[in-house]
């Protein structure tokens, strides 16, 4: 009977080993609720619950972005996770910028306002931040932790652009070893001189703009999709409008084309005034609100802004480049009057870079006549700009008050209905969240205890039929 006894311990014994190791297993992982954290009043960061995964979500997509992570005594942990989504075009690189990238901080923000980093920041540890492969995918940013530090910590985002969206949507502390960071992506630019080899040669290049994609980047004017062209444009009809054409070596660059429509009796030109014309320029618009042209020294190139020979037909405008500026560069409208509308609706960059000389062969190249343009006017002519559809929908501002208020901006491309565009949706509230681990631990101990005291029914029955035996 003791034997017995013995055996029914041991195997319940055993079975409880095993379930405590799953619960410590689990336990070495420290999550945050991301729900509690939008309940404090120590962040300034939108928290809004994502239909698509299921729990709550920090929506970072606005400078100096910040949120407290409570108390936390690093010196128990090894490194910090964020799993995070994004759409796979996002812009997290410049050339000015820099990288964008999440850090863990004693003070807050790691970036100001306006962009620029703040020099006081307290950084504990920082990792990069890198757009996904494929878009809204659940992705693992893992961060070193190498610090005795005990106190409030803060997760704070680094931006080089507004408006590019990044959804934590789980954030623990772990006691395990860090993967090694993702190698920082070279960036994609025209070889220098100094690079390539003694028989590399001038080559020319053209490169197409997207013209959607501008609306994420830097810009005060209208960019939405036109049913008259088939493609999206920039709409320029009021006075101090620009467009930021991201960042360029403008000493690779020789010419900057501009296709564009307009009405045919579009006042550009009213008596005695100047004519309308665009330009390219480094600071932005080269127009007040108020109709008026100031400082023009940051005028790199301009050209007229003419009138078709019918309403709405493409043209072609060229600005000249001869400059070695490198930086940002914009495209910048002058209206002599409001309400005529230029529609830009194509934007191609031509110039030359070092390139390996062509291989040879005797195949002659095959030239293809270019698509042929559709010149026809539309049924009726007037100066007001052609019906769009699928616009964007208006952007709508949702305001955080913590300490320091900021204002993010809630875009439906930022957001977007996952049936639709593949993206999540922000929705309702649900009682679901992301910390699989925690609930996959739950049911392992509750399987555990249930198996145990089967175990024991089993030996009882056993034992009781030998007796009566």
């Amino acid at each position: 009977m003791k034997k017995r006894n013995l055996v029914i311990i041991a195997s319940i014994f055993m079975l409880l080993c095993v379930s405590l190791g799953v619960f410590l297993a689990s336990a070495s992982a420290s999550y945050i609720d991301i729900e509690e954290m939008g309940k404090s009043g120590n962040h300034n960061m939108r928290i809004v619950y994502i239909d698509s995964y299921g729990c709550y979500s920090i929506e970072a997509n606005a400078y100096g972005l910040y949120g407290s992570l409570g108390t936390v005594d690093l010196s128990q942990y090894t490194s910090f996770t964020m799993t995070y989504g994004a759409d796979a075009g996002v812009v997290w690189h410049t050339q000015q910028a820099g990288q964008a990238f999440v850090a863990l901080t004693k003070n807050g923000a790691v970036q100001n306002k306006d962009g620029t980093l703040k020099e006081d920041a307290e950084i504990i540890a920082k990792v990069d931040l890198f757009a996904p492969s494929t878009s809204w995918s659940r992705d693992d940013l893992v961060m070193s932790v190498d610090s005795d530090y005990n106190g409030e910590v803060y997760l704070a985002f680094y931006f080089p652009y507004e408006q590019h969206t990044c959804l934590a949507v789980d954030l623990f502390f772990s006691n395990d070893t860090p993967a090694l960071p993702p190698v920082t992506p070279e960036e994609t630019v025209p070889p220098s001189d100094n690079e390539p080899g003694a028989d590399w040669v001038e080559t020319p290049y053209t490169e197409y703009l997207d013209i959607e994609a501008l609306k994420n980047i830097n810009t005060n004017a209208t960019i939405k999709f036109f049913d008259l062209y088939g493609c999206y444009g920039i709409e320029a009809q009021q006075y101090g409008l620009y467009v930021s054409l991201g960042e360029m070596d403008l000493s690779k660059v020789t010419a900057i084309n501009i296709i564009y429509g307009s009405d045919a009796n579009a006042a550009f030109e009213p008596a005695g005034g100047t004519r309308a014309y665009v330009a390219l320029t480094t600071g932005g618009a080269i127009q007040d609100a108020n109709g008026s042209v100031g400082d023009t020294t940051h005028i790199l190139s301009q050209t007229d802004i003419l009138n078709p020979a019918a309403s709405w037909q493409r043209d072609t405008l060229t600005l000249d480049v001869d400059s070695d500026y490198s930086g940002e560069v914009y495209l910048a409208f002058y209206m002599p009057l409001q309400g005529h509308t230029c529609l830009v609706v194509d934007i191609t960059v031509e110039g030359v870079k070092l390139a390996p000389p062509p291989a040879d062969t005797e195949a002659e190249e095959e030239t293809n006549a270019p698509a042929e343009e559709n010149t026809q006017a539309p049924a009726e002519e007037n100066t007001q700009a052609p019906a769009e559809t699928n616009a964007p929908v208006d952007t709508e501002a949702a305001t955080v008050a913590p300490a320091g208020d900021v204002t993010v901006a809630e875009t439906e491309a930022d957001v977007a209905t996952e049936a639709e565009t593949g993206e999540p949706v922000a929705g309702s509230d649900s009682d679901s969240g992301c910390n699989s681990a925690v609930s996959g631990m739950m049911v392992m101990v509750i399987l555990a205890v249930v198996a145990c005291l089967g175990v024991d029914a089993v030996l009882l029955v056993n034992m009781k039929k030998k007796n009566n035996a």
